[in-house]
């Protein structure tokens, strides 16, 4: 078991990358707090996890209110939180001319403010403990400024990178650990919305010739989380397929 009874808090936990990380930690042994604003697939979680195992809350991780209250669940139901995975996000299309300002601020709430957020909750606990780690969700179009997708999100995604070293930078003396992961182009319900035409260009680009699938994002959250990551901080782990090599 890599993640003993571990108290693990993440968000987005209704999506196709969520599911997969709640499976990964279900499967080592971890507790976990599930927060989305879809609650159905979460309580599901619950029901076929067995007893103590998992818990479910409704949240929208860009509302500060829903954050604590979210935090609180997890003080409440288990004394205390050991990993947070920020994996709550959206995506979005369009040039930028296209894009209006409540789109934009929309993508960066969800993809970025939701993560300063539920980290700026998590680390006074964090703090007390003395242990505990931070993993976020940025993306490969963080670090290439998108392309299919538009710069709402790419930018979004690069503030979750900066947001990832700040805070690593900021928490190392504390023992505590803050790193990301940053997906290429992940098999998905949200991939599926791109059009096809552009799919199999971006597929031809890719070394390994494949695109990801969500439980290829999964093992690699599940490496960060676990000891077997204990002296890693500040990293963004691109899982791409090389699409990326940096």
């Amino acid at each position: 078991m890599k993640l003993p009874d571990k108290v693990c808090l993440i968000t987005g936990a209704a999506g196709d990358l969520g599911q997969a990380v709640t499976t990964a930690f279900l499967a080592e042994g971890a507790r976990l707090l599930l927060a989305d604003l879809d609650l159905a697939p979460c309580a599901e979680t619950v029901r076929s996890a067995g007893a103590g195992r998992a818990v479910a809350i409704q949240t929208d991780v860009a509302v500060a209110a829903d954050v604590e209250r979210m935090l609180q669940a997890s003080l409440t139901h288990w004394g205390r939180v050991d990993v947070l995975v920020n994996c709550a996000g959206i995506v979005a299309h369009g040039r930028v001319e296209e894009t209006s300002e409540a789109d934009w601020d929309r993508v960066l709430a969800v993809n970025l403010k939701s993560a300063f957020l539920c980290s700026r909750a998590v680390i006074p606990v964090l703090r007390r403990q003395g242990s505990g780690c931070i993993i976020n969700f940025a993306s490969s179009a963080g670090k290439t400024g998108g392309g299919a997708v538009a710069a709402s999100y790419a930018a979004s995604k690069a503030g979750v990178i900066s947001l990832t070293k700040s805070v690593a930078k900021e928490l190392g003396e504390a023992g505590i650990r803050c790193n990301a992961v940053a997906p290429g182009t992940i098999d998905s319900r949200m991939m599926r919305r791109a059009n096809p035409d552009d799919l199999e260009r971006m597929r031809q680009q890719i070394p390994l010739r494949r695109f990801g699938l969500p439980v290829d994002v999964a093992r690699a959250v599940l490496f960060l989380a676990s000891d077997e990551a204990a002296y890693i901080t500040g990293e963004i782990l691109d899982v791409n397929g090389g699409l990326i090599m940096d």
